[in-house]
């Protein structure tokens, strides 16, 4: 690790705790916080006035109704005290703001259009949950965003648990995994990453999962290129946005 280097860890949750405690020379040369779930969840606990070590939203209505009025440029100042002098915070907040894919308020606006006009009337639990859950999913992702802006950031991805079969065809234990989605980032976006992701594995680098299995990872090329012509599809027969937003979102997770 170089000087001034910055690095997220990212792979499954005890996987990623696993290594560093089996690591400790390691993990003694990184800078808290080294998880992006850090800037995640003081995010998300500061927009809701909720205080939790996890997320978990029954019904965080202030979530909803702060995405929609605060300006971001004012969220900083939201987070506690000792949080905001935290690295990533600057690039974090610009890249919400200024970038479509990880805009909150676009997130949220995506979200109404998912749900009912009786739904959104009544301003039902499921929708902050969901918001909640899909700003930790982009979060997630905005990490990896960030490394392909910033030589100095490093991404360090434990591949201990992972079934890459489960990953590439979403199925199985990992149709919805954020580590999945994470992973499949990276290989949609591999050449801007180069040089910026070290893969470990029983606590050693390795190759990317795609260089040790290349014939795996083109069969992801393939059923994403047949779904990108089923988005055609049905853009030509016009149909309702909210079907062509769920099939966009599900070619980028």
């Amino acid at each position: 690790m170089g000087d001034g280097e910055i690095v997220l860890i990212y792979g499954l949750r005890d996987s990623r705790n696993f290594f560093l405690k089996e690591s400790p020379d390691l993990a003694s040369t990184l800078k808290k916080p080294y998880f992006i779930d850090n800037y995640n969840i003081e995010l998300i606990n500061s927009l809701s006035g909720e205080n939790w070590g996890n997320v978990h939203l029954d019904n965080k209505r202030k979530l909803i109704e702060t995405v929609k009025k605060m300006p971001i440029n004012q969220w900083l100042g939201m987070f506690d005290s000792m949080n905001q002098t935290w690295d990533l915070w600057k690039d974090y907040l610009n890249t919400l703001e200024n970038h479509p894919k990880f805009h909150i308020k676009n997130i949220a606006n995506n979200l109404y259009m998912k749900h009912t006009d009786q739904i959104l009337k009544y301003f039902q639990p499921n929708l902050s949950e969901e918001l909640a859950n899909t700003i930790v999913k982009k979060g997630c992702k905005l990490g990896l965003e960030l490394a392909r802006e910033r030589n100095d950031l490093k991404i360090w991805f434990v591949l201990d648990a992972i079934d890459f079969k489960s990953i590439v065809f979403k199925s199985g234990d990992f149709k919805e995994s954020i580590t999945g989605s994470e992973l499949r980032y990276i290989y949609r976006n591999r050449e801007d990453l180069e040089g910026q992701v070290v893969f470990y594995k029983d606590k050693k680098i390795v190759p990317a999962p795609w260089h040790e299995n290349p014939s795996l990872w083109k069969k992801y090329d393939v059923n994403r290129k047949l779904n990108k012509k089923l988005l055609k599809t049905i853009e030509k027969k016009n149909q309702s946005k909210v079907q062509r937003k769920e099939l966009d979102e599900y070619l980028v997770r």
